[in-house]
């Protein structure tokens, strides 16, 4: 067993980097979430046996420069007070034959990960933000590359020639006291301990995935807020799991400018101002106010003695509070003086004489 490959990690790994490996497969494959699953509980086994080999410095100290994990102590003191002799030699000369009699099996590259969720922001217009609609958009969506299978990798690995697939390379250790020498395998720096150097898809690029562009049609409910997410079910990525294909959903984050067309949005109401035609005014006529395609109806008599007019615009089931501020329009057409003094006559008879001294508004 290489315990480096077990981990997932290469052969210069650091301490904490084999502690985040060794803590994070321990999680998934531990017997209380896998029970009844003989695989998961070996796979377990063998995640244990490789942290405690890479965890303890001495053991750790041990394989990589032997290849093997070190022979348990003997019960018994000999001249090397360390370990049995025997064991030891018997651990090498095992080890040696294993590694060499049987080419190590590659390791596939894993999967390359990505979210099933896509979430992304689309600027709509004031009018849509009011009143609803639908609005086009063009994303990107991932599907799982069939070619390498999510890999990023052609299935037709080579065979690494620095170690000729087996995923290490052989040393010879010598020993300077005697004629003897050891045996002992090394990981392969060339393929990383998997035996095979693979080649890039060339249709998903390495990436493990392919992206199409794809144009949907999204609804916009009325009186949408600003940042509101909606959500499109099943027009996210699609990852593969265990053999299964699974859609994410899709979500979009709404932002429009609360300014448009002479029309405002600010907490929840509309806000507008307008210039009415003087005669129309004084007659208390009731006028079409037109807010983008909608038609308002504002009754001018309401509020005669007040500028500001408050009312509702309906929203297709709904309605919105309206604040329309109304500016007097005084005639484009040039009024002579006879008729201009009659009119002034007729308003000083109804309202009085306005006083001649006049102060900014709120002021």
């Amino acid at each position: 067993m290489n315990p480096y490959t077990t981990l997932g990690l290469q052969g210069n790994a650091s301490a904490d980097e084999i502690k985040k490996a060794y803590r994070d497969l321990a999680k998934k494959y531990h017997p209380d979430k896998n029970q009844g699953d003989k695989e998961a509980e070996e796979r377990f086994k063998e995640i244990s046996q490789a942290n405690e080999i890479l965890s303890d410095p001495k053991k750790k100290e041990y394989y990589d420069n032997f290849g093997d994990a070190p022979p348990r102590q003997s019960n018994r003191s000999d001249s090397f007070g360390q370990f049995n002799i025997r064991d030891f030699m018997n651990s090498q000369f095992n080890s040696f034959f294993e590694n060499s009699s049987a080419t190590q099996q590659p390791q596939r590259p894993q999967k390359r990960r990505i979210q099933k969720d896509i979430t992304i922001t689309a600027r709509i217009g004031l009018k849509h933000a009011i009143f609803g609609g639908k609005m086009n958009l063009k994303i990107q969506r991932a599907t799982e590359c069939e070619v390498c299978e999510g890999v990023g990798c052609t299935q037709e690995e080579n065979e690494c020639p620095e170690c000729n697939g087996k995923g290490g390379t052989t040393h010879i250790q010598r020993d300077p006291n005697s004629l003897s020498s050891i045996q002992f395998m090394s990981q392969c720096e060339k393929c990383q301990g998997f035996g095979r150097i693979t080649t890039q898809c060339p249709t998903c690029n390495g990436k493990g995935y392919v992206e199409k562009t794809e144009s949907i049609l999204v609804k916009i409910p009325v009186k949408v807020s600003q940042m509101t997410k909606l959500k499109v079910g099943g027009k996210g990525h699609t990852i593969t799991l265990n053999g299964k294909a699974s859609t994410g959903d899709l979500y979009i984050m709404v932002t429009y400018h609360p300014e448009d067309n002479g029309v405002a949005i600010n907490q929840g109401k509309l806000y507008t101002t307008i210039y009415v035609p003087l005669d129309l005014l004084i007659d208390n006529e009731t006028i079409d106010v037109i807010i983008f395609d909608t038609t308002l109806k504002l009754d001018l008599g309401q509020n005669s003695n007040n500028s500001v007019y408050e009312t509702e615009i309906a929203l297709n089931k709904d309605t919105m509070p309206a604040i329309i501020q109304v500016i007097p329009q005084l005639p484009s057409k040039e009024i002579d003086a006879e008729t201009r003094k009659s009119i002034a006559e007729l308003l000083r008879k109804s309202c009085g004489k306005s006083d001649t001294t006049i102060h900014p508004i709120n002021s």
